[in-house]
């Protein structure tokens, strides 16, 4: 590069490659070296082609269900690389992993859930768990403290048995989850055709699929379904401009 131009130095690198796990720290390390110059470092990841992954492997919405047009590939790049970097010297696979959803899972998809729900009804929010100090005290703990019987969060649920025992906190985890799969079963067999049906779904489906998937039984496929008729919903709305007409139903019946 001439004067004034900056130089950009792209790494190739595979996320399922045992030399090039051992290579990034060395990278990054030299990445710290030129801070403040006008080099930047690029980690460009292509998934080995060929590998053969277990269900328990497969994480995506709909990879393995047999609705896809073409396989998805590639799509765990982007996570792959925060694991590689935060892979560092001394880490337990626990503190791998939790560094790893602070750096994606959290950053991309939990506080930007917060934060669009706050907004929408004009509030302000606090995540005191997330304070500084607080979030830095918690992952030097050993993992003893952390996870026990395949229980997470051990040190605080100890300390409000102790503190707070009328908040029961060895009790089994009970969310929100809305009975998705039960509302898909009973509807599916009308809904699946409508969904398969819709441009942006077909685009990337095969539509006979998508309505066997709206069909099917099962946790994964129900949560699988639910996805498509949100996407599908979404597509129609924000790309197609679509105006929704009455219920799920009817909108994805109407004609654009």
């Amino acid at each position: 590069a001439g004067d004034g131009e900056s130089i950009t130095v792209l790494n190739f690198f595979a996320a399922n490659c045992g030399f090039c796990k051992k290579q990034l720290p060395r990278l990054d390390a030299i990445r710290k070296q030129y801070e403040g110059k006008p080099v930047r470092f690029v980690n460009v990841s292509q998934t080995m082609r060929g590998r053969r992954f277990t269900d328990e492997q497969i994480t995506g919405i709909l990879d393995g269900l047999g609705v896809l047009r073409a396989e998805a590939v590639g799509w765990r790049d982007g996570i792959a690389a925060i694991e590689i970097a935060e892979a560092k010297a001394g880490r337990s696979r626990l503190q791998v992993a939790q560094a790893t959803d602070c750096a994606g899972w959290l950053a991309g998809d939990l506080l930007i859930k917060l934060d669009r729900c706050l907004m929408a009804h004009g509030l302000e929010g606090r995540t005191p768990f997330l304070d500084r100090r607080v979030a830095e005290v918690s992952f030097r703990l050993p993992d003893r403290l952390k996870i026990r019987r395949r229980m997470g969060k051990w040190l605080l649920r100890r300390w409000l048995e102790e503190h707070l025992p009328e908040a029961e906190p060895f009790t089994r985890k009970r969310g929100f989850t809305v009975p998705v799969a039960e509302w898909i079963a009973r509807r599916g067999v009308t809904l699946g055709p409508l969904v398969a049906a819709q441009p942006g779904v077909a685009e990337i489906c095969e539509p006979a699929a998508v309505a066997g998937l709206f069909a099917a039984r099962g946790k994964r496929q129900g949560f699988a379904a639910w996805t498509l008729l949100f996407y599908a919903l979404w597509h129609r709305h924000h790309v197609l401009d679509l105006k929704p007409e009455g219920d799920a139903f009817e909108t994805l019946a109407a004609r654009g």
